[in-house]
């Protein structure tokens, strides 16, 4: 099967590295070395690409409901 590009460097980065480190690693990697605005945009992206795989399969109620975050602890 052909993989498409990514459209994200963080998206990316989770793709390569979701299955080789713990999920603390991968968050305080994450949040050590992208802003906020980086990361904000990849969540963006991602909530976007599942909500048209899941209304693609006329399954668009069952989308979970994915809060923004505010405050220091984001």
């Amino acid at each position: 099967m052909e993989s498409e590009g990514c459209i994200s460097e963080v998206l990316c980065f989770l793709k390569y590295n979701f299955d080789k480190l713990v999920a603390s690693e991968l968050k305080s990697t994450l949040v050590g070395f992208y802003n906020d605005d980086e990361l904000m945009k990849a969540k963006e992206t991602l909530v976007s690409a599942v909500t048209k795989v899941f209304r693609d399969l006329d399954r668009a109620s069952e989308v979970p409901r994915l809060p923004k975050r505010t405050g220091d602890n984001k």
